[in-house]
């Protein structure tokens, strides 16, 4: 007898045909579908490894892992890029990847809002930790901009010495003194 068969005999409410399409578009968007049985049974405990043998609940609760499973992907690939932009990790080598890896692992665990390596986290502990590298990122671009117009207005007062044009070298040691006293961006 067909798992949908006995499903049905005793009661339970099986997977819907809206489930049933939503679950092979995912996964074939995934490109999963060659891990469909496997992940089926997994979620299923061996009871089925078919599709149409999943119960209403379960065909939800694996559409809601594979829709959440892409976001977390997205999340994951956004954090690694933030944290490449911001000078955090670096390389693109094998080594260099499970370097980075590791290393960010270890920053979430010790510095991070979450305290849990990246592949631990949950979709919502993700995007904490997303914002966190957006914070992140926009810190290092404000200071190396502040260094770059520190450098420029370095450059203009020494143009400004070398013309002897003591009042503007005034006007900009001032700017320089300021910006390096205060935590002011630009």
């Amino acid at each position: 007898m067909e798992d949908n068969d006995q499903g049905a005999m005793n009661g339970v409410r099986m997977i819907s045909p809206a489930q049933l399409r939503k679950l092979h578009a995912k996964l074939n968007e995934l490109g999963l579908m060659d891990s469909k049985r496997e992940l089926i049974g997994d979620c299923t405990d061996g009871r089925t490894t078919s599709s149409r043998g999943l119960t209403f609940s379960e065909a939800r609760c694996l559409i809601e892992a594979l829709n959440d499973s892409d976001g977390r992907q997205r999340q994951i690939r956004a954090i690694y890029h933030l944290a490449y932009k911001a000078g955090v990790i670096y390389g693109d080598s094998d080594d260099d990847k499970r370097m980075n890896t590791a290393k960010l692992d270890l920053f979430c665990r010790n510095r991070g809002t979450v305290k849990k390596d990246i592949a631990s986290q949950s979709l919502a502990e993700l995007k904490r930790t997303h914002r966190q590298f957006e914070r992140i990122c926009s810190s290092v671009t404000d200071r190396k901009d502040r260094q770059a117009y520190l450098n420029q207005l370095e450059d203009c007062l020494a143009s400004s010495l070398a013309e002897e044009n003591y009042e503007i070298c005034a006007v900009i040691r001032d700017e320089i003194v300021r910006l390096k006293t205060t935590k002011q961006t630009i």
